[in-house]
C-alpha cells in the first residue's frame, strides 16, 4: 500500500523510493540513526574526559 508518492508500507515495514526523496534520504537516514541510538546508555561530558585521561595512562 502507498501511504505517499514514493513510500510504501510492506507489512510492517516501510520502503522509500530513494529517487523520489533524494532530497531527505540523508535527513531519514540521520532519524533513523538517531532513534537507533537514543537506547544507548548517555555519557556524560566529564565522564567521557576522565575515562579518556585515565585510559592514556
Amino acid at each position: 500500500m502507498e501511504i505517499i508518492k514514493g513510500i510504501e508500507v510492506l507489512e510492517d515495514k516501510m520502503v522509500i523510493d530513494l529517487k523520489t526523496w533524494s532530497d531527505v534520504a540523508e535527513e531519514i537516514y540521520d532519524v533513523l540513526v538517531s532513534a537507533k541510538r537514543d537506547r544507548e546508555p548517555v555519557v556524560s561530558w566529564e565522564g567521557l574526559k576522565t575515562e579518556m585521561n585515565e585510559s592514556r595512562a
